[in-house]
């Protein structure tokens, strides 16, 4: 395990410890960076400190915090490997990608990002804290996806051709 993931895996336990001893109350669920709750994401490159995040929440009179933990799995990396074959790239962008992702095996099991978040009148507070081996995995899995829906639209829709409708 790395020095980043196990500073994560750390850091989780000592949010969750600091939320106990400050009485939040911890709602363990999947993201809510996706929500469609108007989305208000706290500056963590420049304050990123969570009990910074912690003491407005508190001081707005917050007592629920969402908290959430992804890991990678190695369903995960096999997945986004199998659609990397099938992402339609030039051989040299294809190699490179699953170049990047080698490494991400040693991450498996590992903390890749914690969020925390809170409801306050209609809006969604979020602390989003991440690995950079998951900002590189996530990465890599957008350039597959964008790399599929180009594929897609080259492949004309039955009873097109070349984006006319067929007559027969």
């Amino acid at each position: 395990m790395s020095a980043m993931s196990q500073d994560l895996d750390l850091l989780r336990h000592e949010i969750l410890d600091y939320l106990r001893s400050r009485d939040f109350v911890v709602f363990h669920c999947l993201s809510r960076a996706g929500d469609s709750t108007p989305t208000v994401r706290w500056d963590s490159e420049h304050y990123p400190d969570f009990r910074e995040f912690l003491e407005v929440a508190q001081a707005a009179g917050v007592r629920m915090i969402h908290f959430t933990r992804r890991e990678l799995f190695e369903v995960q990396l096999e997945e986004l490997l199998e659609r990397l074959g099938s992402a339609g790239l030039p051989d040299a962008d294809r190699q490179e990608a699953e170049r990047r992702l080698q490494p991400l095996r040693q991450q498996v099991g590992s903390t890749g990002t914690l969020e925390l978040a809170f409801d306050l009148q209609g809006h969604l507070y979020l602390f989003v804290v991440r690995s950079p081996w998951y900002e590189e995995f996530m990465d890599v899995a957008e350039l597959v996806e964008e790399s599929l829906e180009e594929y897609d639209e080259e492949e004309p829709e039955p009873g097109r051709l070349g984006g006319y409708y067929s007559q027969n």
